[in-house]
């Protein structure tokens, strides 16, 4: 396992390609130290959110990918502030017929521009993400110390079986 995941930068790409050599999703989450149900999303979870998909792209280079776009565009503000958006922008951005963006300045003074319309499409892409599938955390969280309580009972019996 050592050897396959040499040189992978992700856990993600470590879960992909011990996948793709034939382990069990059980044996990957011991020898990555975590949970089963981590492996199980990875692996189930589309391929084309994610940047080592065959596409090469995340949905993030969506933008920067689409034919419309150019990559860098000098747009003017005018003397009252006032930016023009070119029409792909505005439709790339889904900006709705009230021209409402929620913008924001990051750390190193770069202004940050989205829709509502893209910011909730992104907040359902995180959600949809970082799901952890059907059932209720708590439940599986249950399972999981059941099963666990049962293994180390097992192990106490063959240990006192041994002594």
């Amino acid at each position: 396992m050592n050897a396959v995941t040499a040189g992978l930068p992700t856990k993600a790409a470590k879960i992909r390609a011990l996948d793709k050599q034939g382990f069990k999703r059980a044996d990957i989450a011991r020898f990555l130290g975590i949970r089963y149900q981590h492996v199980r999303n990875t692996l189930v979870r589309p391929t084309a959110a994610h940047p080592n998909s065959a596409t090469g792209a995340s949905k993030q280079d969506a933008f920067a990918m689409h034919p419309d776009a150019d990559a860098f565009t000098c747009i003017s503000v005018d003397a009252e502030g006032r930016l023009v958006l070119p029409e792909t922008f505005r439709r790339l951005m889904k900006i709705g017929d009230d021209g409402q963006l929620i913008a924001r300045i990051d750390e190193d003074g770069e202004l940050r521009l989205i829709s509502p319309r893209a910011a909730i499409d992104k907040v359902r892409r995180m959600i949809a993400e970082n799901s952890f599938g059907t059932g209720s955390p708590v439940d599986q969280l249950i399972a999981e110390r059941r099963a666990e309580a049962l293994r180390d009972e097992a192990e106490a019996l063959q240990h006192a079986a041994r002594s």
